[in-house]
């Protein structure tokens, strides 16, 4: 028997893909376009002294970011989606072991982002001819990004052996990955603010995977990049053991069977209520609409934003209350806003997106279809599903933006470092957090209607949720982008002339049109091809202008 079969199978067929051969480039292409932005951007605020600095520590915090979140869109869901279709048993009738299996999922998983990785080099080496990096700096960091790589791939393989649906794995790796960058960052520093157990603070800041690229970047010894990245890539390695530990144990079907404990028994009878609470939320939601009871079966789906935003709102409490006065509570409460206004922005792409996807991937859409429901009802049962879920949500944090432009009302002295000049204090405030709320409205009813018809022309559900968030969210920010460098190139000295509320409102205006243009278009797709989105799995594959069909 060959050595490490699955792996030399996994690599051949990926090796073939069109795609992976179209990532070596497109990757190359993103990190000199990326590289060529920061190091005008810098060369403008700064000179030309220390943007070769500036740009080497920004945009290796740019890739650091996307190595640590590869495991989340790559390994996270590659074991479970098997054990959800049922192949994985199928390795396991052969001679074949655990590690034979997770190898070959971790080599074709991580291909794509091993060429990604690969890619930056070369641009990072680029600030070696600006100046101000040393050559050491240059493969330490190299370095630092294939570690934070595989052990992001790692954690998500860890997180797959042990899950079975796709959501829960993405979030579970989510948060492992949080609770490393992130969570042990905030433990350690607290705990050297505090003055106690300093040694324990610093082992736990070593177990960060940020620890080792801030140390290139002059932010720490010598001594702490090594010794962060030894013990990052033994957890790495830890992570993979489990892997190959846990999915030889894990495979078989459960039997349905009543739950042993009171917490499961009571958690179950919570996610769809006992059987009076069933028949009363079955008749009064299929009285609206039937697809509405469809989308709305899980009655803790909600409760799970509240408990998400009720923690961000413990964690910032504790951070003002644990750094002040250094954290003042406006700055605290603005922050606290832009993480409710991006939880909300992900997990209304995730719902409206993903569970459509789970439904048509299951055959679910195929029955409702044969059924004289129309197209319209589905539509409408899926907005009136989305409603029910994020309309408190939403009125809170408006009602939190409003709370909010009162505070900064009564406190002028603390808002003046915070707003600029230009405009008057009180209008300024009204026109920023007006902008902002009616772009958040805008940008969820464009991810709403994109995200409905990305669900349907998504083979996997997990990426049917990023798809819409790269065209609503991110789009308008990168064309903002090169849009004020293109002016930028052709006129330097009209950036001075440039005030903030210029910026607001040419923010605002992109905003909308993007959303009112994604919006009209994927609703107007949605409604006219439905049925042949949601039945593609069944339809011959689409002709496409760049194949030549074979004669």
């Amino acid at each position: 028997m060959k050595a490490l079969p699955i792996a030399e199978r996994e690599l051949r067929v990926v090796s073939r893909l069109p795609k992976t051969h179209r990532a070596r480039w497109i990757n190359g292409l993103v990190a000199i376009v990326v590289c060529a932005w920061t190091y005008w951007m810098f060369s403008q605020l700064r000179g030309g002294g220390m943007a070769g600095t500036q740009t080497f520590v920004m945009i290796g915090n740019f890739f650091f970011i996307m190595c640590l979140f590869a495991g989340m869109a790559n390994t996270a869901d590659c074991l479970s989606e098997e054990k959800r279709e049922g192949t994985l048993g199928l390795l396991f009738l052969t001679n074949l072991r655990g590690y034979d299996i997770v190898v070959g999922k971790l080599l074709a998983t991580s291909l794509n982002s091993f060429y990604g990785v690969l890619a930056t080099f070369p641009v990072l080496a680029l600030s070696l001819i600006v100046g101000g990096v040393q050559g050491s700096q240059v493969w330490q960091l190299a370095l630092a990004l294939l570690n934070t790589l595989f052990f992001s791939l790692t954690a998500g393989l860890f997180i797959s052996s042990i899950s079975r649906q796709q959501k829960r794995a993405a979030n579970g790796t989510s948060l492992l990955i949080l609770f490393f960058w992130l969570g042990l960052q905030g433990i350690s520093e607290s705990m050297m603010r505090k003055g106690f157990y300093v040694e324990l603070a610093d082992l736990l800041s070593l177990l960060n995977p940020a620890t080792t690229v801030n140390s290139v970047f002059g932010l720490g010894a010598n001594a702490r990049y090594w010794q962060s990245l030894l013990i990052t890539h033994g957890i790495g390695w830890m992570f993979f053991g489990l892997a190959c530990w846990i999915i030889p144990k894990s495979w078989q079907d459960r039997p349905v069977v009543k739950p042993a404990t009171r917490w499961r028994a009571w958690f179950a009878e919570r996610t769809y209520g006992d059987p009076v609470t069933r028949i009363h939320v079955r008749t009064r939601l299929l009285a609206k609409n039937a697809f509405l009871w469809l989308a709305s079966r899980d009655l803790l789906r909600p409760a799970g934003t509240w408990l998400l935003m009720a923690g961000v709102v413990a964690v910032m409490a504790g951070l003002w209350i644990s750094f002040q006065p250094n954290l003042e509570f406006i700055p605290t409460c603005i922050i606290t806003l832009v993480i409710f206004h991006t939880i909300l922005k992900l997990e209304f792409s995730s719902v409206a997106a993903r569970g459509l996807a789970e439904e048509r991937q299951a055959g679910t859409l195929e029955l409702i279809l044969s059924t004289p429901l129309q197209v319209t009802e589905i539509v409408r049962g899926q907005w009136l599903a989305l409603l029910r879920h994020f309309s408190g949500p939403v009125l809170v944090t408006i009602l939190g933006q409003i709370a909010l432009i009162g505070l900064i009302s009564l406190d002028k002295n603390a808002s003046g470092n915070i707003f600029p000049n230009d405009l008057s204090h009180s209008h300024y405030t009204l026109l920023l957090f007006t902008a902002v709320t009616i772009i958040l409205v805008a940008d969820l009813f464009a991810l709403g209607c994109l995200g409905m018809w990305t669900a349907l022309n998504t083979r996997l559900p997990a990426h049917a949720p990023g798809y819409a968030l790269l065209a609503v969210v991110f789009l308008p920010w990168l064309i903002l982008m090169l849009g004020f460098s293109a002016g930028a190139i052709a006129r330097p000295v009209w950036l001075n002339d440039v005030r903030s509320w210029m910026l607001i409102l040419t923010w605002f205006t992109l905003g909308v049109i993007n959303d009112l243009a994604i919006a009209l278009w994927a609703r107007r797709k949605v409604l006219e091809e439905f049925r042949v989105a949601a039945t593609q799995g069944f339809q011959p594959p689409r002709a496409r202008w760049w194949r030549f069909s074979q004669r």
